[in-house]
């Protein structure tokens, strides 16, 4: 009796589908207005902690950010905006809340360096504000990543004892 299970034709459809769908990222990026060019994708990554620029394409591909870590002096800057009274009036736990939720709008809206959902390509803190529910601490996680701020089980992944 063979172990070998044989494809369906739906199955075989399937994966020849989803191999259409998985294009080089920067062919994808191409699809969208006024896309940047590699140059400028270059010039961003340069200037990039880690020299990285991360796509995220939430919503099946029909939005796009492009993503970047922040430096200390960047995120040193970013909290001294959020005022010192913030939800001063709030229990301890209510106020750690509104002062993350601020904290992620504006990482959010600096470490986009263009997005394919505003006619000018950026994202400002109102516009992120406005925007779905979830967005502003998704892009906060994938920011902190990029920042080098590490869960302790990816830390443990990505270090050793010597």
């Amino acid at each position: 009796m063979s172990t070998e299970t044989q494809k369906t034709e739906v199955q075989a459809q399937d994966e020849v589908n989803t191999g259409k769908k998985l294009v080089d990222p920067f062919d994808f990026l191409q699809t969208f207005p006024n896309a940047p060019s590699k140059v400028m994708l270059e010039s961003w990554k340069a200037q990039a902690p880690n020299g990285v620029i991360r796509l995220f394409a939430p919503g099946n591909g029909k939005r796009v950010y492009l993503v970047r870590g922040l430096n200390g002096l960047e995120l040193k800057h970013i909290q001294a905006q959020i005022p010192e009274n913030t939800g001063a009036n709030l229990t301890p736990e209510a106020r750690s809340a509104k002062i993350e939720t601020e904290l992620a709008l504006l990482v959010g809206s600096k470490a986009v360096v263009w997005t394919s959902v505003t006619p000018d390509n950026k994202l400002s803190k109102e516009q992120l504000e406005s925007g779905p529910a979830g967005l502003p601490s998704t892009l906060f996680n994938l920011v902190t990543y990029l920042s080098d701020f590490l869960d302790p089980e990816a830390i443990q992944l990505m270090s050793a004892e010597l």
